[in-house]
């Protein structure tokens, strides 16, 4: 059976400046593959997620295109599961905490009452501290249970930054990839998490080893100071 090199034949600039940009040679960490169907950005993304594993870099690869509906919530699980790394336990007990259980009890004539079955609902910090190692912790795998946007965008700022203190302590180590692949297809909450709170915190300096790539019909309009 053919290997993935063997079988890439194209976008060679694309697969260099991503060689480029892991081996720090430029300072742009975004890469934006915009092309009509069928011209090859899914085979450059294997073929860098490949070079990533060559060089045990981690990487997530969220392609909008699996059937999964993707608000924030589950882009932070995909990112955290495919890190697979203790170095996350904390965002996985503040969503343990935040996401929990609620049942409606409804009777006739009467005002539906509900019951908080969590024991800890509160925005608090989460006890586990950034670089614990051990086994990983497991996610309750529940739901944000609100109906409330005010809520709501508390409980995504709280995870979100939770998220992104873990994915720092994880750089330094090293660099780690994110690619996200059928942009075309991106929810409008996906976009809204990756233009506004990955991206900016990219171009501010904030996460200097995290590259991302985006591949898609259509991919966000940057300017040049972002992408290489």
């Amino acid at each position: 059976m053919a290997t993935l090199t063997q079988l890439f034949v194209d976008r060679e600039k694309q697969t260099a400046g991503f060689g480029k940009i892991l081996d720090g040679g430029t300072p742009k960490r975004v890469m934006l593959i915009e092309a009509p169907g069928g011209l090859g950005k899914s085979w450059t993304i294997e073929y860098m997620r490949a070079e990533c594993q060559r060089r045990q870099v981690p990487n997530v690869e969220i392609d909008f295109a699996d059937g999964t509906v993707y608000d924030f919530l589950t882009l932070l699980r995909r990112a955290r599961d495919s890190f697979a790394d203790p170095i996350f336990n904390p965002l996985t007990q503040a969503i343990n905490e935040l996401a929990q259980p609620t049942l409606r009890l409804e009777t006739v004539g009467s005002t539906a009452a509900t019951v908080d079955l969590g024991s800890n609902n509160a925005f608090s910090s989460a006890n586990v501290s950034v670089g614990d190692v051990g086994t990983v912790i497991k996610d309750n795998s529940f739901v944000l249970n609100t109906d409330s946007p005010v809520v709501r965008q508390a409980i995504q700022d709280r995870l979100t930054g939770v998220f992104f203190e873990c994915l720092s302590a994880l750089t330094q180590r090293g660099p780690l990839c994110f690619f996200f692949d059928t942009y075309d297809k991106v929810t409008l909450e996906a976009e809204s998490w990756l233009v506004t709170q990955l991206l900016p915190r990219i171009r501010e300096g904030l996460l200097s080893n995290v590259v991302v790539v985006v591949a898609g019909r259509q991919v966000p309009t940057l300017d040049s100071v972002w992408v290489g």
